[in-house]
């Protein structure tokens, strides 16, 4: 059986709220997993874009790098956003500090930016 701590916060007007110990290490501790996952990812999603951006420059194999270049765009930009904000979020919060609404406003930006990549992938890359 595990025991919890359970720790005290101060809030506006000296109201205590009471916290769990375990929820925010499990929050942290997800986040850290999270940012070990997406730099991983991001080191070979990106090797990997920018060798077949390169390869597509000099002509080596131009199908086969304009296909590798054009499908590891978002996978690319997902990775980076991962890791970006998963280091902001550890940097910015601490155990006694959880961070719910600085993680909410990253979510929310994440979202906003792979939404906007994927409708200039679909929709007005191939314009003439």
């Amino acid at each position: 059986m595990i025991k919890l701590k359970t720790l005290h916060f101060r809030r506006q007007n000296c109201i205590f709220q009471k916290v769990n110990y375990y929820e925010i290490m499990t929050s942290i501790e997800t986040t850290k997993n999270i940012q070990k996952v997406s730099l991983i990812f991001f080191a070979i999603i990106g090797t990997t874009h920018i060798l077949s951006g390169l390869f597509l420059v000099k002509n080596y194999f131009p199908i086969q790098a304009y296909i590798i270049n054009r499908t590891l765009d978002i996978p690319f930009l997902i990775t980076s956003l991962g890791y970006g904000f998963s280091s902001a979020i550890l940097h910015l919060s601490t155990p006694e500090k959880p961070s719910t609404i600085l993680t909410i406003i990253f979510s929310l930006i994440t979202v906003s930016i792979i939404g906007t990549a994927i409708y200039i992938n679909l929709f007005i890359s191939d314009l003439p």
